[in-house]
């Protein structure tokens, strides 16, 4: 079944600033004005976080020049996304919404309850192929700790998965602790493809450990992790380079497939786009970054031109061929570290399509060198 589809990850973004600046507020419940106790408040894809005490009051520091958004997630309410906007009062009074309750059937029947599990751990699978997606490093080092709090919905062709608490997914590979609040995951099955679209926010912790030997293989595997990735490309493209012959970009044309090979890839020199076509090189000769993009700094963001809107592109690193990218925009915005702004403003496909929860990297981590 061929996936394609475009990434939708809300996640903003973070760079590191020289000063701290100070958030104080308030979470009361927006039907009744009360104070809500233990609201988990953190800064999406970093490892920034509190917790509202029993007056429902919270106080957040953050850097300075911080491009992220403040996530807001209690039990039995709708997850709060808040941007940060400079002002004079700094004290947010934030209203979270209750969830709507549906009261499902009880079943006492023993078959029933067997048939329950069975269709359960068959979704729970279903769920982790899309949460967990390089399978070498999951199986092996990655887990959701509390799996028993996600909530199934399967209608045929539609799957739903909900959560009303963070996941707690323990990385070994890459040495991080994460807590995940799960806003949508909804699966809707075609003939041959799928629609996918899933929101989640991260916050990040740091494992703590007293081998050395340990410290040392999980900054290995995060460099491993990041080299080659997204993040990295968008990170050269402002760096503007010429010494650097890693990453080399190539156009590329659409192109129909045979009948007898709609399914197939080469990962040398073409992508399948879809059941009917396919990504080839138009030209061998790799283009200059300044060809593509032009990079510009506007308001600590670095802004990145697109020369040449809505064709595909193939991007090799190493040799290997990593993605390719089509802008949807003429623009757009990326962080010192690389991370976009909006990732909707363009579409990625590949391996960079392939970086489950497996491969998350804080939006600040930057490789020792």
């Amino acid at each position: 079944m061929k996936r394609f589809f475009i990434f939708l990850f809300l996640i903003s973004h973070v760079t590191q600033g020289l000063a701290d600046d100070v958030r104080r507020g308030r979470v009361v419940d927006k039907e009744t004005g009360l104070p809500l106790p233990g609201v988990n408040i953190f800064f999406a894809g970093t490892t920034i976080g509190t917790i509202s005490d029993d007056a429902g009051n919270y106080i957040i520091r953050y850097p300075e020049n911080l491009h992220t958004n403040l996530i807001f997630q209690h039990i039995g309410y709708k997850i709060l996304e808040k941007g940060l906007k400079k002002a004079t009062n700094t004290f947010l009074i934030i209203e979270l919404a209750p969830k709507s309750v549906e009261l499902k059937p009880v079943y006492v029947s023993a078959e029933r309850s067997w048939l329950q599990n069975y269709q359960r751990q068959l979704m729970l699978q279903k769920f982790l192929d899309k949460f967990f997606l390089n399978k070498t490093i999951s199986d092996q080092f990655c887990e959701i700790e509390n799996t028993q709090y996600l909530d199934f919905n399967y209608h045929k062709p539609e799957y739903e998965v909900t959560c009303d608490t963070l996941l707690i997914v323990k990385n070994n590979f890459l040495g991080y602790q994460m807590k995940v609040a799960l806003n949508e995951f909804h699966w809707v099955s075609h003939e041959n493809h799928f629609n996918l679209k899933w929101e989640y926010f991260i916050n990040f912790n740091e494992m703590s450990t007293q081998d050395s030997h340990e410290s040392k293989y999980w900054k290995e595997n995060r460099v491993y992790v990041y080299q080659g990735s997204f993040r990295h490309f968008i990170k050269t493209v402002i760096n503007q380079d010429p010494s650097d012959k890693n990453f080399k970009i190539f156009k590329c044309k659409k192109v129909r497939k045979g009948p007898n090979n709609q399914f197939k890839r080469s990962f040398d020199t073409e992508f399948s786009l879809n059941t009917n076509f396919k990504l080839q090189k138009s030209d061998y000769n790799s283009l200059n970054f300044s060809e593509v993009f032009s990079v510009s700094r506007q308001n600590n963001l670095y802004r990145i031109d697109y020369n040449l809107h809505d064709e595909y592109l193939i991007i090799e690193y190493r040799n290997r061929i990593k993605g390719f990218i089509q802008l949807l925009t003429n623009q757009i915005l990326s962080d010192d570290n690389g991370n976009l702004l909006m990732r909707n403003d363009l579409m990625v496909g590949g391996d960079w399509q392939n970086y489950g929860m497996e491969s998350q990297l804080p939006l600040d981590y930057v490789p020792d060198n």
